[in-house]
């Protein structure tokens, strides 16, 4: 599926169908497998905050890649530090959670939620290379059960709460990406 192109959100039906459509392209449902992060299977080591997307605007923004780039140098000293602590048997995963603010429908602010979560996606998986990272294959089916293979394969896993997650007390301040990682030994 190709992302590239700009997609205008204004009736409903177009607006379901985009969201089906990246629902599926994400593999939200089967998500929950080996690698899905939680708290207890999966502590969070590193959290990275994205702000300052405009309203219902995915795209990133000049001030957004140093975050990024901060979030991929942490993540790259924890595999690192991993592998001089001869901890080979750790695996670490990524979240990238998508917010939005409540201006625009519930269904709109999701799928802009959902696109900020893809768009930071898209660019973290093009520079892991420049890290000597690689992102890990998706799982082949669902429940499969099946680890990344090296050290440096990071899960990445995608979410979106759209406007039923807030967490700051002003719009702007909801209009971000979460970015968490973890490790756990496997």
């Amino acid at each position: 599926m190709n992302f590239d192109r700009e997609v205008e959100l204004e009736d409903e039906y177009e607006t379901s169908s985009l969201l089906e459509t990246l629902q599926e392209a994400t593999d939200f449902e089967d998500a929950p497998n080996f690698w899905q992060p939680t708290e207890q299977s999966c502590p969070t080591l590193l959290i990275k905050e994205v702000k300052g997307f405009a309203s219902l605007d995915y795209r990133l923004q000049a001030a957004h890649y140093s975050v990024l780039f901060d979030f991929l140098r942490a993540l790259k000293k924890l595999v690192d530090n991993a592998k001089a602590g001869n901890a080979l048997q750790t695996r670490f995963a990524m979240q990238v959670h998508g917010l939005s603010d409540k201006i625009g429908r519930p269904d709109l602010e999701l799928g802009v939620s959902l696109m900020r979560a893809l768009e930071v996606a898209r660019f973290l998986e093009r520079v892991l290379p420049m890290f000597d990272l690689h992102r890990a294959e998706p799982p082949k089916s669902r429940g499969d059960k099946t680890p990344p293979a090296a050290i440096e394969e990071i899960a990445m896993f995608l979410s979106a709460a759209g406007s039923s997650e807030l967490l700051a007390g002003t719009h702007e301040g909801n209009r971000r990406v979460i970015l968490s990682a973890c490790s756990r030994q496997v």
